[in-house]
């Protein structure tokens, strides 16, 4: 009974580790780490971002992750970014602006200045008035050292693009968006685990996990 019940506590130990492997965060060259933003996405999400245009709403922010936000009336939206309703406010809907999907993207400001810090974009929110136009989130995050641990957050504004977007833009300053220190000479540097790094985790787990499986059955 003992050696059943260890082989279970190994068995869920085990498809933690699994469910806890996230893609890489950030930017890559040459299979080495330039940006990794993967501490905020670890820190975050980061919820009670104003709106000062529309002060009935703020925003909720993940970075590469959808996580489950709150979202006012006891709900929530599973997304990167999401609109709700302001504490104090009488009112209102809430609002998936941008989702971590295939879609998303993570690039640099401005190629000709890398250290400027990284654009990340997340697409297919909710339909904008309920017209043909899908909501947009875009966020800057410039490096700034200033901010070493929790970042700035604020929200900039939004905008509508070919009447087939409303893009919501933020900005965000910390120091993760700095460059990673170049690797030495003849070092492999630092590397995030790629798509097919993975997926053979993964296969290498469910195999583990079955086979305890089947030694705990017998």
């Amino acid at each position: 009974m003992r050696g059943a019940l260890a082989a279970v506590v190994v068995v869920l130990g085990l498809a933690a580790a699994c469910v806890s492997a996230q893609p890489f965060c950030g930017i890559q060259q040459n299979g080495n780490t330039v940006i990794d933003l993967s501490p905020l996405r670890d820190s975050g999400p980061f919820s009670g971002i104003p709106d000062h245009i529309h002060p009935l709403y703020q925003y909720e922010i993940a970075f590469c992750e959808n996580t489950n936000m709150p979202c006012g009336r006891g709900t929530s939206l599973d997304d990167a970014i999401t609109q709700s309703p302001a504490p104090g406010s009488a009112g209102g809907n809430c609002y998936t602006i941008g989702m971590w999907d295939s879609a998303a993207t993570i690039n640099f400001i401005n190629d000709g200045t890398p250290e400027a810090g990284v654009r990340i974009r997340y697409d297919n929110g909710h339909p904008y008035n309920h017209v043909n136009q899908t909501r947009t989130g875009v966020i800057d995050v410039f490096c700034n050292g200033d901010f070493p641990n929790e970042p700035s957050i604020e929200f900039v504004g939004e905008a509508t693009f070919d009447q087939l977007e409303e893009i919501y833009y933020f900005k965000v300053q910390s120091k993760h968006a700095c460059l990673a220190p170049a690797p030495n000479p003849g070092s492999p540097g630092k590397k995030g685990l790629s798509g097919s790094v993975i997926f053979i985790i993964i296969l290498a787990c469910l195999l583990v996990v079955y086979l305890a499986v089947g030694v705990t059955i017998q």
